[in-house]
């Protein structure tokens, strides 16, 4: 097992925070239990946001971890070589907290998410708190193509799918990780706010949205994000070796930059910029971990 991560508070007021130790792969897969506790000065920081922000009687919390120059991912296309054991603590955290967490398909295969599936105190603690045991697994995917495999488990209640396909192919193949009832057709974009009104249907209140980028463009275009929770990682990444350049010719080649690095707001359109104010911030000495209030998107 891993020693305890250490985190000094530095905003709004200097604190230590210890958290308890836990092995990293072991918090990211849940093979084993990590030692987590919903009732300590950490998990108070992280959920004492208002509910009833942007969203009436919800609070809708966004997670990323980036380097210095904005990447949100490394050369193996996932985040794990940005992260860190505080970002992972704080990462289960989160996700222990929520009612429902909401992630698009292509980030669902890339980090290999699968059910949420906290451990019996964790659970108890959430009974205690007036929220169900397991929080919700959102998946949203406009074609219905997700990686079942890894979703796929007797218990089919706590996966929910966005879709636009009415393939019945792919209809069927989802029906083999979801109830049902959990399988939302839109026959128009799905957007944030029907998954919002989705999930405010089935009881969620605290909802945590880890991406993609695409997904987390189109929820701060609608202005529905009220937290930012933003893991800074002392790396420079520059552009990933495993992107490609595109293919110019040499009378072009002045006229083609690289592309640039991908930002956890995607290609959203935000005119004006959403303004923020700190939460709070923490550190373990390396990286920085900040919580930020978005203000209400203008024009």
């Amino acid at each position: 097992m891993a020693s305890a991560v250490k985190l000094r508070q530095v905003f709004p007021h200097p604190a230590t925070i210890s958290t308890s130790p836990h092995n990293q792969e072991e918090v990211l897969h849940n093979h084993e239990k990590p030692q987590h506790n919903l009732h300590n000065q950490l998990a108070s920081l992280y959920d004492s946001g208002a509910l009833g922000g942007k969203t009436p009687d919800m609070r809708v919390q966004a997670n990323f971890v980036s380097s210095l120059d904005g990447r949100i991912a490394g050369a193996d296309d996932s985040s794990r070589s940005l992260s860190s054991p505080a970002d992972k603590h704080i990462l289960i955290l989160l996700r222990y907290l929520c009612d429902a967490l909401v992630i698009g398909a292509k980030t669902a295969q890339s980090e290999a998410y699968r059910q949420l599936r906290p451990p019996p105190h964790i659970q108890e603690q959430r009974r205690a708190r007036g929220q169900q045991p397991r929080p919700l697994l959102v998946v949203v995917s406009g074609s219905g193509v997700v990686n079942t495999d890894i979703l796929r488990e007797p218990d089919a209640q706590h996966v929910v799918i966005h879709t636009q396909s009415t393939d019945p192919t792919v209809l069927e193949n989802l029906r083999s990780i979801c109830d049902e009832e959990n399988i939302r057709v839109h026959r128009e974009t799905i957007t944030p706010a029907h998954v919002l009104g989705d999930l405010s249907r089935r009881g969620a209140k605290r909802v945590l949205v880890e991406g993609g980028p695409g997904l987390m463009g189109d929820w701060l275009e609608e202005g529905l994000i009220d937290e930012l929770c933003l893991t800074i990682s002392p790396l420079i990444m520059g552009i990933a070796p495993s992107v490609p350049s595109p293919p110019v010719s040499t009378a072009d080649i002045q006229l083609h930059d690289p592309p640039p690095p991908a930002a956890f707001s995607g290609q959203a359109h935000l005119t004006p910029p959403i303004g923020a104010r700190p939460l709070s911030v923490l550190t373990d000495e390396k990286n920085f971990f900040f919580r930020w209030a978005l203000n209400r998107k203008t024009g």
